[in-house]
C-alpha cells in the first residue's frame, strides 16, 4: 500500500512533460492502470531517488523501465508504457497527462545525509568540509503555507543566502553568489525537489578552482585546481 500511494505521489511529480525535460534530469515514465487502460506521467527523478522512495531493491535498469501501479500492486515492467497501457485494456498510446503539483505536510521534517563526495581539494579543506555539510543536518517545525519552499527545510541557515528559482512546480534551483578572489573561484549550486507531500531531496555542489588572476599550476601543486565536493539531503516529514 505504501508503494502504492508513492506511485501515486510521483504521478504529481511532472506536471508538464516539457519542464521535465528542461531540468535535464533522468526521466522515469510511471503509468498508474485499471480497467480500460492506464494513466502516465514523465517524472523527472533520479535512480537514487527511486531507492529513497520505494526501497534499494530496485532494478539496476529501473530507469529504462515503466513503473507501473495496478490493483494495489507496484512493479517495474520492461514493456513501454503504451505496451502496459494496452495491456491493462487500453487503446492506442498511453497519453502524458497534466498533473496538479502536490502539496508538502506540514509538521517536523527532518534531514540526513545520504551521499557525500570529495575529489581533488587540499587535506585542510577536506578536513573541514564535512562538519560544514553534517551540521546542515536538522529537525524544523516546518508550516508550508500549501506551497513547497527549500527555505523553510533549513531553519534558518544556509538558504537565507541561496538564490531559489523554481523551475517547475516543486523543483528549485539555488546559487550562492560568493565573492571570487583572484586567486580562487568558488561556484555552490543547489537543487531541491519535493518528491511525495512527506519526502523531499536536495544536492549541494561546491567548486573551488583557479580564479582569473591565479597561477594554475601552482594551484594544483597545492591540491585547489579543481576541489569538488557534493552532497545528497533526505528530508522527510517525521512527525505533527
Amino acid at each position: 500500500m505504501i508503494r502504492h500511494l508513492l506511485v501515486a505521489a510521483m504521478m504529481a511529480l511532472s506536471p508538464l512533460t516539457a519542464q521535465a525535460q528542461q531540468n535535464g534530469g533522468e526521466e522515469l515514465m510511471v503509468a498508474r492502470c485499471a480497467q480500460g487502460g492506464c494513466r502516465c506521467a514523465l517524472v523527472d527523478i533520479t535512480q537514487d531517488d527511486l531507492a529513497f522512495l520505494l526501497g534499494p531493491d530496485i532494478p539496476a535498469r529501473a530507469m529504462r523501465m515503466t513503473l507501473v501501479s495496478v490493483g494495489g500492486k507496484t512493479y517495474f515492467s520492461p514493456r513501454s508504457a503504451d505496451e502496459v497501457h494496452r495491456a491493462a485494456g487500453g487503446t492506442g498510446r498511453c497519453e502524458v497527462k497534466l498533473f496538479e503539483p502536490m502539496t508538502p505536510l506540514d509538521g517536523m521534517w527532518r534531514s540526513s545525509v545520504r551521499v557525500s563526495s570529495m575529489s581533488g581539494c587540499l587535506p585542510q579543506v577536506a578536513e573541514m568540509v564535512p562538519p560544514i555539510i553534517d551540521d546542515m543536518g536538522a529537525t524544523v517545525p516546518v508550516t508550508w503555507n500549501g506551497r513547497f519552499d527549500p527555505t523553510k527545510l533549513d531553519g534558518g541557515g544556509v538558504t537565507r543566502v541561496v538564490e531559489w528559482t523554481e523551475t517547475a512546480p516543486g523543483r528549485f534551483k539555488g546559487h550562492i553568489n560568493i565573492p571570487n578572489t583572484g586567486m580562487l573561484k568558488v561556484d555552490i549550486g543547489l537543487t531541491s525537489t519535493l518528491l511525495t507531500p512527506e519526502r523531499a531531496t536536495a544536492t549541494m555542489h561546491l567548486r573551488i578552482g583557479a580564479g582569473a588572476g591565479a597561477n594554475a599550476a601552482a594551484l594544483s601543486a597545492l591540491g585547489m585546481a579543481n576541489c569538488r565536493t557534493t552532497a545528497v539531503y533526505d528530508f522527510t516529514r517525521v512527525g505533527k
